[in-house]
């Protein structure tokens, strides 16, 4: 018994180191050189951070954690409480951004993905959480997803059709409705040229930057 609870420690002290070295390579090391040339090794960092802690979820605290900071942003950004109604469109298989506003505000969340397979394992991620604070999950189409109900409406990076779906979202939203938009910014900082689109749908309120992820930012539009 006790050989095996050794090896428990080790599997579990392995566990933690990996994910620990993802993040420290992503949060020290991204910030020494230039985002920009690195983006393709973060978004590839990204992507294996999240199938490690799929296979192994006693990770999932260690993930939630890296999210904490970028999250916290957003909820200041717009001003969330515990009276809106959010919608988290790409809420992707462990639904980080979703789990967190619903637990640091209070607020009824729904998170949303075009992948079956991503909602089946949201749904196992959440299962686990206390009713209070466990963001509802379903499997929609964002390009049609009927948004005029909620308040605030999050959009993750690299929701395709970005163009459309945001044109969706410009015709169906509130008028008074905030809405989060996650992307990149060009090498300087500023609104890429990709994102140039936006300018014709939505007035940006605000942007934020999160250095620990590179290139991300955050933007808070409202329809013009």
């Amino acid at each position: 018994m006790a050989h095996n609870g050794n090896n428990d420690h080790l599997v579990q002290t392995h566990e933690r180191l990996v994910t620990l070295m993802m993040c420290v390579v992503m949060e020290k090391v991204g910030i020494k050189f230039d985002a920009h040339k690195l983006k393709p090794f973060i978004d590839f960092s990204f992507i294996v951070m999240e199938h490690i802690v799929i296979k192994l979820p006693r990770l999932f605290p260690f993930y939630l954690a890296f999210y904490e900071d970028m999250a916290g942003k957003e909820i200041e950004m717009a001003k969330i409480t515990a009276d809106d109604r959010v919608l988290h469109i790409g809420c992707g298989p462990i639904p980080a951004t979703s789990i967190l506003i619903a637990q640091k505000t209070g607020a009824k969340v729904l998170g949303i993905d075009y992948n079956p397979v991503s909602v089946q394992l949201a749904h196992r991620c959440v299962g686990h959480l206390p009713e209070h604070s466990r963001p509802a999950i379903v499997h929609a189409d964002a390009y049609t997803y009927p948004v005029d109900t909620f308040t605030v409406i999050v959009v993750s990076q690299g929701i395709k059709p970005s163009v459309g779906v945001l044109e969706h979202i410009n015709a169906s939203m509130m008028p008074t409705a905030r809405l989060v938009y996650r992307t990149s910014s060009s090498s300087d900082g500023n609104l890429a040229d990709t994102d140039r689109f936006l300018l014709t749908l939505f007035q940006i309120k605000r942007m934020v930057h999160h250095k620990k992820n590179g290139l991300l930012i955050s933007l808070l539009l409202q329809k013009t």
